[in-house]
């Protein structure tokens, strides 16, 4: 009868302790990370009945380490469209839309080209041009914004992520000294260090094994430990070498630091690094190479005309200049390098960063860094004496500091903040330059009806131009014509009566008279061409336009600036290499539109991934209602006829002692 009971009791025990553990799945339904339990009841050989419960997690570690490196890809995914789509919102937003702002621009020059004398139409095209260096301002000042707040987000996942990571380490203290006790780590304890290391997941792609003593051991996927056991390391930002306006990644391994490549982390903070790292900068360069590549094309071209006070033309704009960032390891820290855009050649202008390596006091190599491509400038692009250079075919010009050392290194990034940096420097609209310096006309007493056509000015800063206003003696004033033996002779005279040179040509062609003028004329920054069969002794005379408001060819020439291949697409400087502003902009808006499309669709399918894999973990490790609510009718069912065996137990021992009586 002690069997019976025995057996009864060891039923009620093994039930009840079931009932709990069901009770427990069924409260902790909505606990994050929480791995529902089972119970295994163990016979007793030797007594019959139940000798003992064992309590069990219900985990597939296949399933748990797929949903945690999903958590990392997603949250990666996630990340990086929040931030593209944030980027792609700023240059597609409608009051600060540069396209719309470069339409009005030029809109504003044909505008002052219909009427060159009125000071309100100019008015009007000073004020799009201070517009449109608004529109550039806004956007750089935004895009700067969006990158400190990464930066800022950058420290504030670090920090969250070295919190996680020390979690992490105290609940593995916790576990191993639960392990060595009787019973083991409670589901609880376990449960609360596997959530953990998935919201660590969420910050940092991890690798995670098992440790000694039921311990975790977690890494990054390059290997590098966060936590061993108990122990475990520590990440911090730094400023950047040799941008301190970025965070430079560093990890602490039991108190040696390290520098990491934040790129290389994974989860939302690898995401947060690639995206300022290959994004921002990028769109950051592109915005400040475009600013330089419109303001230096208007100012050129105003330089080449005449003003309303009857001068030459200036600039425009002011174009700023740029400080190169210094390497911490340089010999001395004081030392720099500075760079300004050369004036003119504001086509050449790149979007890339450029790396200069000191190789000696006065030598140095540099090179062009554009979408993580590191290409050297050859040294024969590269004139001027140290410490004053150019780069013409990059639109560039850089002064040294003396006293550089072999190894110095530095950062130089012209466009990055050229949009925010550009300013308009002309306060007066008779300033702008609409008319041509030059006028050319037949004289009153030619026959033929031959004209005279001024080519082009593509340079007022010759010997043949007196400032404000004026041409030197010195200057082409003057074309002859002689004919002989059925040519036509154009015979080129300066100011003072002087022959220059001549042109000996069929009759008809007399095109681009002061190139091809025998001997060479020096050039004097503008050309002409005689077409028509002109007489001989006709003359057509070449002078300052004085008086000449009325004109517009130069406003013309800045209008079909819209229509001009201006802009550099890459640093290869080869093959069709040059676009628009409309196309670069829309080319800068479509490669990030492009990119934003594909990281949405990218943190879609990533969200349905990490969707898939929690349903596979769940479907093992969640508690499901249907299925507990059964387990709990069959355990109560179970724990009553365990009840029913005690109370037959203690019958059936009643009757026999009232037999003995």
């Amino acid at each position: 009868m002690a069997d019976l009971l025995q057996i009864g009791t060891s039923g009620i025990n093994a039930f009840q302790r079931m009932l709990a553990t069901t009770g427990n799945n069924i409260s902790n339904i909505n606990t994050p990370g929480y791995t529902r339990q089972r119970n295994l009841a163990v016979s007793d050989q030797f007594n019959a009945g139940v000798a003992g419960v064992l309590d069990r997690r219900v985990l597939d570690t296949f399933a748990q380490g797929e949903m945690r490196r999903d958590t990392s890809i997603n949250s990666y995914a996630q990340a990086l469209s929040f931030e593209l789509q944030r980027t792609d919102a700023i240059l597609s937003d409608k009051a600060s839309n540069l396209g719309t702002a470069f339409d009005s621009a030029f809109q504003s020059v044909h505008t002052a080209n219909d009427d060159p004398t009125s000071l309100d139409t100019r008015q009007l095209m000073l004020g799009e041009m201070n517009s449109l260096i608004s529109t550039y301002n806004m956007l750089s000042k935004n895009l700067a914004e969006q990158e400190k707040i990464v930066n800022n987000e950058i420290a504030t996942e670090v920090s969250e992520t070295n919190a996680l990571i020390k979690n992490v380490a105290e609940l593995n203290k916790e576990v191993m000294k639960a392990n060595n006790l009787p019973g083991g780590a409670s589901g609880a304890l376990l449960d609360k260090r596997d959530e953990a290391i998935r919201l660590l997941a969420e910050k940092v792609d991890i690798n995670v094994i098992d440790g000694e003593s039921g311990g975790k051991q977690v890494m990054l996927r390059n290997g590098d430990p966060l936590v061993t056991g108990v122990e475990y390391s520590q990440l911090s930002v730094t400023k950047g070498n040799p941008d301190s306006e970025k965070n430079d990644l560093q990890l602490t391994i039991a108190d040696v630091t390290v520098k990491i490549n934040g790129n290389t982390t994974g989860g939302k903070l690898g995401a947060l690094y690639d995206f300022r790292d290959d994004n921002i900068n990028e769109v950051r360069n592109t915005m400040g190479q475009l600013a330089i590549g419109i303001t230096d094309a208007f100012n050129t071209q105003n330089r080449l005309g005449m003003n309303l006070d009857g001068n030459l033309g200036g600039d425009i704009f002011q174009l700023p200049t740029a400080t190169a960032s210094v390497y911490e390891n340089n010999s001395n820290p004081a030392l720099g390098v500075t760079s300004s855009f050369i004036p003119g050649l504001g086509s050449s202008v790149t979007a890339a960063d450029y790396e200069i390596i000191m190789t000696g006091p006065n030598t140095f190599d540099i090179f062009a860094i554009e979408n993580s491509q590191r290409t050297q400038i050859p040294p024969a692009d590269i004139t001027g004496t140290f410490p004053n250079i150019e780069i013409e075919s990059h639109g560039i010009s850089m002064t040294f500091d003396t006293g550089m050392a072999s190894g110095d290194k530095f950062l130089l990034q012209p466009t990055r903040n050229a949009a925010d940096l550009v300013d308009v420097s002309m306060l007066r609209p008779e300033e702008l330059a609409l008319a041509s310096p030059i006028r050319v006309d037949a004289d009153s007493a030619n026959t033929s009806g031959s004209n005279i056509t001024l080519e082009s000015v593509t340079d007022t800063t010759t010997y043949a131009f007196t400032p404000p206003s004026g041409l030197s003696a010195a200057a082409p004033q003057e074309v002859r014509i002689n004919t002989s033996g059925g040519n036509t002779v154009y015979e080129i005279y300066d100011g003072g009566g002087t022959l220059l040179g001549s042109v000996t040509s069929p009759p008809g062609t007399g095109e681009d008279l002061l190139a091809n003028a025998v001997p060479a004329i020096v050039d004097p920054g503008y050309e002409i061409s005689i077409s028509g069969n002109p007489n001989h002794g006709e003359t057509f005379s070449i002078g300052f336009n004085d008086n000449g408001f009325a004109d517009n060819s130069n406003g013309l020439a800045m209008a079909d600036l819209q229509n001009q291949s201006l802009m550099r697409k890459n640093v290869v400087a080869s093959g069709d290499n040059l676009m628009t502003f409309h196309e670069a902009f829309s080319r800068m808006q479509s490669s990030v539109g492009e990119k934003t499309g594909n990281a949405i669709v990218s943190a879609q399918a990533a969200q349905a991934k990490l969707d898939s894999s929690t349903n596979w973990h769940e479907s093992v490790s969640g508690v499901n209602l249907d299925e507990e609510a059964s387990n709990l009718l069959k355990f109560q069912q179970s724990y009553s006829a365990a009840a029913q065996i005690v109370n037959v137990a203690r019958q059936t021992f009643d009757t026999l002692l009232g037999s003995v009586r």
